[in-house]
């Protein structure tokens, strides 16, 4: 993917398939992602965040690397703040300097679709523009977009981590990864914590619990949600939830975005 940072298809529109990935890339510019439908997994070297749409984004700012994962089929919009104009109106607040998930509202959801809308021209769009800025970037409460994940440095744990990304139904009992990366679980074990500083079950369960947010999003009920994502009981999942989110997956799933 080129970063289209020249001014050229500042928003664009993205299908990508289950498993369907974008590789690691950066922009000159902060970007907006905005899954309409789906979840997606957006990684930076610090980082996992599971954004599910339609309403939920995460801010990327300029030149930090990432790159996306789709879960299941992701339409995707993203935009380029500050392409069409580039010296930022002193009214808009200034953009959050780490990745940030947010919760869009409505009106947010809204201007990205009119910022689609190549005939604009470009004193609306910069309008457009400000007032988005405006929604995602200058109230912090709405910043509830989801917790983040610690990307693992060492290969062996990325490689289990995108193993229990991808498929968090299956079980994945530290001794079968072990033997996938060619590791000793006490080596796993090891790592987990040095990097993490989280003991391999903490992980486990704090992926299933972020990867579930895609489900729920995506109108699946608590009980299939809960085997969709791993869990041995529905009872299970909850207390779980409830520890990591503050709050139980049934609240999560009827709470709107603000107005």
């Amino acid at each position: 993917q080129s970063n289209g940072d020249d001014g050229a298809n500042v928003v664009r529109e993205l299908l990508l398939g289950p498993g369907g990935t974008i590789g690691a890339h950066s922009h000159s510019l902060t970007q907006v992602v905005a899954p309409r439908t789906g979840l997606l997994a957006v990684t930076t070297p610090a980082a996992t965040w599971m954004i599910a749409g339609p309403s939920r984004a995460i801010i990327i700012p300029a030149a930090v690397e990432h790159s996306h994962l789709a879960h299941v089929r992701c339409e995707v919009t993203t935009l380029l703040l500050g392409t069409e104009s580039p010296a930022a109106s002193p009214a808009a607040p200034d953009c959050p300097d780490q990745p940030t998930a947010v919760m869009l509202t409505p009106l947010a959801q809204n201007i990205l679709r009119a910022l689609d809308d190549n005939s604009r021209h470009r004193e609306q769009r910069q309008a457009l523009e400000c007032a988005l800025q405006h929604e995602i970037f200058d109230l912090q409460w709405r910043r509830q977009g989801g917790p983040a994940l610690p990307t693992p440095k060492d290969p062996r744990l990325l490689t289990m981590f995108d193993l229990m990304i991808r498929s968090p139904e299956h079980r994945h009992d530290l001794g079968a990864l072990a033997r996938r990366v060619g590791a000793t679980e006490r080596t796993l074990q090891r790592l987990i914590s040095s990097e993490l500083a989280v003991t391999f079950t903490q992980w486990r369960t704090l992926i299933r619990v972020i990867v579930s947010l895609g489900f729920l999003a995506d109108g699946k009920s608590v009980t299939a949600t809960a085997h969709r994502s791993g869990f041995t009981s529905t009872s299970a999942y909850i207390a779980a939830f409830r520890r990591i989110m503050h709050q139980t997956p049934g609240t999560y799933a009827a709470a709107k975005p603000p107005r």
